[in-house]
């Protein structure tokens, strides 16, 4: 109880331990040696109950981007200046929690952009990879709606409408089976609904320009559409 708390784990244990007083009555199980530690800063609990999960590989990834988001804003609002990830990653080291820049990158990712659109898919452990997927096929879609004709003279009001295509996608295939290809399909879709050009032709051109094959900037038509080309 106040003002004491778990300062490296055991949690588990304390609510074993609980359960165990209130069932038997048996002060062994209420009564007990702990060491005892003053209280440094919330901070430094956080971190330590995280090296605690990640030791017992209980972490999922929305867990780490998280934990990680508290301490960047932590670390960001005493130095007063934004954080680079590699800054991040080398003060939560100093701390005592070791996770490459790369990693904590996208576990920033998954809670600052995507926990509110998916959070039963994050809550129910969606990985690594699955979020760099999902991120490189926003990128993706993102490039190629901002360089069609019609958007190229207001990108603000383009990244406003793409905004809405993205978010209302995902939200759309959020679940416990969320599947990273139901949810691309859901985006182009919805993009080729809101341009009115086959879905098809859509996800050719997202394909092409994410290949470095096409530069963009082309509304994509149908291939019968196009000229010199006859149906059969």
């Amino acid at each position: 109880s106040d003002p004491y708390m778990i300062r490296d784990g055991g949690n588990t244990r304390l609510q074993i331990l609980n359960e165990l007083w209130q069932e038997t009555g048996d002060r062994r199980y209420y009564e007990f040696d702990c060491l005892f530690h003053p209280f440094t800063f919330d901070l430094d609990i956080m971190i330590r109950h995280v090296v605690e999960n990640e030791m017992r590989g209980g972490m999922i990834l929305i867990d780490r981007g998280i934990a990680a988001l508290k301490a960047k804003k932590y670390f960001e609002q005493g130095e007063n200046k934004t954080l680079s990830n590699i800054a991040l990653a080398r003060s939560l080291k100093e701390m005592g929690w070791t996770i490459d820049d790369k990693s904590l990158g996208v576990a920033l990712y998954a809670a600052e952009v995507l926990l509110e659109i998916i959070p039963g898919a994050l809550w129910a452990g969606l990985g690594i990879d699955s979020v760099k997927r999902v991120r490189k096929i926003i990128e993706d879609c993102r490039k190629f709606w901002m360089r069609l004709p019609e958007h190229v003279e207001d990108l603000e009001d383009a990244e406003a409408e793409f905004e809405i295509i993205w978010t209302e996608s995902l939200t759309s295939q959020d679940h416990e089976d969320f599947s990273v290809d139901a949810a691309q399909n859901a985006m182009e879709a919805s993009i080729a609904g809101y341009i009115d050009c086959p879905v098809s032709s859509v996800r050719g051109e997202i394909q092409a320009m994410s290949r470095g094959v096409s530069q963009g900037g082309v509304k994509p038509v149908a291939a019968l559409d196009q000229p010199g080309v006859n149906a059969a």
